[in-house]
């Protein structure tokens, strides 16, 4: 048997084991001494626990398809396989020449082929591959499909069919922004109308400030002191100015005319509830001005809105909205809505009202009924009564009487029907602001009975007060006047 030498290190001299392919004290090569490798040189797979360079492939192929015999040139092939050796591969053999064809070594099965030979210096080389992160434009997904090779091109111009068609703009988009601006433009004109309507100096009145003053050249008074009173259902009015103005400030609806330049009127008073009950009446419905020409003009707005409540004593105003100024010496004011009596009257000191005034008349006639002694004692004729003003073509009448029942006649029943009044071809009964419970039942020896009666009737000169008849009760009436009967 042959003894195997002992390797010595070509550097340091130190030993080394048989098949050791670097020195284990300074790390030189013992396989080349010369430190020159092939750069894609694939190391020999002979010896146990060999080492290799760092740009070295390892032994072990990966497993090829079978009749594979050649690699790529940075692929270590099999031992026994190489191109040129037929099954090994040389280390000593040069890598191949510049120009050489790189289908000499030919395309592993399952990779595309390439004419691109890095060793040939003139081939272009593939393109690099896409990196999806490197931001680079990415191919359109809706887009048109790249041609095909023989595949027919639209002429250019031609609209893509694959393309995203752009929305139509709709109408209404146009119409809501018109409307939008035609709102702002009245807006807008409306504030200028306002603007101008609130503006001018300013004059002091009873009522509140009012602006402008004689617009028409100052030969109508701005304003006419009154003193004047009258009553409208149960309310006592006592007038104390007219005034006119172009404006008043204490009246938002005064100044507002967007057509022409407007003259308004205002009627000062202070006004009391002579009734113990409410007068529901609206300013604005019950009272009318009348102008010089008898036109009449109705109130836009007043200071307070209905009557007042009983015992109310307070100061209020009512205007109106006239075209031109006008004289305020001539000027009329009519009380009462359309429905009632309505008192008609000039709005200066010493206007003749007297006709709207209660008239009233002492009778203390005396008369027998139901076997009593009666007596009606007065009878007043009236436009209002108990807050509430008479119905057009009619007053009230109230008429008071007194009864004494002597011992021997007995307990009478009358109750409320016993009592009617005639006024011309009209009969009418008692309203509910009578006052004749005393009269229900009468009992023997009561005297100085007491009781009012209140009707509702056109006026007349003469009434007559009719006493029912009844059981074993004989009717009898009343006839009396009270004034003109106007």
């Amino acid at each position: 048997m042959s003894q195997v030498s002992p390797q010595t290190c070509p550097k340091c001299h130190a030993p080394a084991s048989p098949g050791q392919a670097f020195c284990p004290n300074c790390g030189a090569s013992l396989t080349n001494p010369s430190g020159v490798f092939p750069p894609t040189m694939a190391a020999s797979s002979s010896g146990s626990g060999g080492m290799f360079p760092p740009t070295v492939a390892a032994s072990g192929p990966p497993s090829q398809p079978e009749g594979a015999g050649t690699f790529p040139p940075t692929v270590a092939a099999t031992p026994g396989s190489g191109p040129n050796t037929g099954g090994g591969y040389n280390a000593s053999a040069p890598p191949p020449p510049i120009g050489l064809p790189n289908s000499t070594y030919g395309t592993p099965p399952g990779y595309p082929s390439s004419s691109y030979d890095p060793y040939s210096g003139t081939a272009t080389p593939p393109p690099p591959p896409t990196d999806p992160y490197s931001g680079a434009p990415q191919s359109n997904p809706y887009g048109a499909p790249p041609p095909q090779p023989g595949q027919y091109m639209p002429p250019l111009g031609t609209p893509n069919p694959y393309a995203i068609p752009n929305k139509k703009k709709s109408p209404a988009l146009y119409i809501v922004l018109g409307i939008v601006v035609a709102v702002l433009v009245i807006c807008g004109g409306s504030a200028w109308a306002m603007s101008k309507a609130f503006s001018g100096g300013d004059k002091t009145g009873t009522g509140g400030s009012s602006s402008g003053g004689n617009s028409s050249g100052g030969q109508f008074a701005a304003e006419q002191k009154v003193d004047l009173s009258v009553v409208y259902s149960s309310v006592q009015f006592t007038f104390t100015s007219v005034q006119q103005a172009d404006k008043f400030s204490d009246d938002s609806l005064s100044g507002l005319s967007y057509s022409s330049k407007k003259n308004y009127v205002r009627v000062n008073f202070k006004e009391q509830q002579t009734s113990q009950k409410s007068s529901y009446f609206s300013y604005r419905s019950s009272f009318l001005l009348v102008l010089p020409d008898k036109t009449t003009v109705s109130p836009i707005k007043s200071l307070e809105y209905s009557g007042p409540e009983g015992g109310v004593v307070r100061t209020n105003w009512v205007d109106f909205e006239l075209k031109d100024q006008v004289d305020l010496s001539k000027l009329s004011l009519r009380l009462g809505a359309s429905d009632e009596a309505q008192m008609t009257f000039d709005l200066k000191t010493g206007a003749d009202v007297s006709k709207y005034k209660p008239q009233q008349v002492t009778l203390n006639k005396s008369f027998q009924y139901a076997g009593m002694d009666w007596t009606l004692k007065d009878a007043t004729q009236i436009y209002y009564n108990n807050g509430k003003q008479a119905k057009n073509g009619k007053v009230f009448v109230l008429v008071n009487l007194k009864a004494n029942n002597p011992d021997g006649n007995g307990s009478v029943y009358l109750y409320s029907g016993f009592l009617r009044l005639k006024s011309g071809d009209t009969v009418s009964a008692p309203t509910y602001d009578s006052n004749l419970d005393d009269f229900d039942i009468i009992e023997a020896g009561t005297s100085n009975l007491q009781g009012m009666a209140v009707f509702e009737t056109p006026p007349s000169s003469t009434y007559t007060l009719e006493f029912t008849s009844g059981k074993n009760i004989t009717g009898t009436s009343v006839a009396f006047s009270i004034g003109n009967g106007s």
